[in-house]
């Protein structure tokens, strides 16, 4: 990462927005490769994931 002078507590959250708006792309880059790669998952693979065997059918 270079050093870069913030001149102000503004400039500082910028740069932090900035910082975790490129983090979000570049995951959403990676979900979108792996969805190329493998595939999209069902609705029950991604609650087994989340919630484990604790799904209610409400």
């Amino acid at each position: 990462m270079p050093n870069i002078k913030l001149t102000s507590d503004l400039d500082l959250q910028d740069f932090d927005r900035t910082q975790a708006t490129l983090r979000l792309m570049n995951e959403l880059a990676k979900g979108r490769k792996s969805v190329e790669k493998k595939g999209w998952l069902t609705l029950g693979a991604v609650e087994k994931n989340l919630f484990g065997d604790n799904i209610s059918d409400e």
